[in-house]
């Protein structure tokens, strides 16, 4: 990395669906954009908008495990909706951390404070039929 910028992480959500049932698993894509490898996992909030804001539900259980995101690369997960999820606005909440086990060529990386970053992505729980 040069020009002494501090490097940064980078990256996107890609949701597969926009729209879902409750109960259903709607499957979704982070794609390191940048040049920092990403360390992530299964673990993600969802909240559901309403008229005071979006408003946190419950704490889901996840795996404990780490996926390595090297720049340019894609991981595909996916998340649960809520068997209960009332129809309306719902958004993903998916916080990234740099991944900072040495690597060969990482060396860059050592010395910097890199901050994480949190991503989201919105889909709508619909009624069925």
């Amino acid at each position: 990395m040069s020009g002494g910028l501090a490097p940064a992480l980078a990256a996107h959500l890609e949701l597969a669906e926009t729209k879902a049932l409750p109960g259903a698993r709607i499957r979704y894509s982070v794609v390191n954009d940048g040049p920092v490898p990403i360390m992530l996992g299964e673990h993600y909030s969802l909240e559901h908008l309403s008229d005071r804001g979006w408003e946190g539900l419950p704490t889901l259980m996840f795996h404990l495990v780490g996926y390595y995101l090297p720049e340019g690369a894609r991981h595909e997960l996916d998340l649960r909706v809520p068997e209960g999820a009332h129809p309306g606005r719902y958004r993903i909440r998916k916080r990234l951390d740099a991944d900072r086990d040495p690597r060969p060529g990482s060396e860059w990386l050592r010395g910097h404070k890199i901050e994480p970053i949190e991503l989201t992505g919105a889909f709508d729980v619909v009624r069925a039929g």
